[in-house]
């Protein structure tokens, strides 16, 4: 019928779901476990430092380039498109740690490819980070 068919045709799409947030609020751990994977399992994304110590060292960042995971059941469909961390949260004296439109300018183009985006934040959103 057609909701067999459709699912049929819904299989056969190659789905881009960005992964976006906080850095340290558990992006890669996410990937892993919905991937069914360990931190030290071969393809996992590396699971990194505590939020605290990425914070006070923003060249620790586990994740400092966009990198492609795709689901094992899925291969050539659903491709989880994990980005760099960003301070969702304003910085000390109100001026925020991270400036959206540079964020943009850099990742952008492969944002622009994602069909869908969860957003992990590791405490209350306090402004529009959207």
């Amino acid at each position: 019928g057609y909701a067999a068919d459709n699912m049929e045709a819904w299989n056969d799409q190659k789905v881009y779901v960005g992964i976006v947030g906080d850095i340290g609020a558990g992006k890669n751990t996410f990937i892993n476990s919905i991937r069914g994977l360990r931190p030290k399992d071969t393809g996992a994304a590396e699971v990194g430092l505590g939020h605290t110590k990425e914070v006070k060292n923003l060249l620790g960042h586990t994740t400092s380039e966009v990198v492609e995971y795709p689901h094992p059941a899925r291969p050539e469909s659903l491709i989880f498109v994990n980005f760099p961390g960003v301070l969702l949260k304003k910085g000390s004296g109100g001026v925020r740690d991270f400036d959206i439109q540079d964020y943009l300018n850099e990742y952008g183009r492969k944002m622009d490819q994602c069909h869908v985006f969860l957003v992990f934040s590791s405490g209350r959103i306090q402004h529009n980070a959207v």
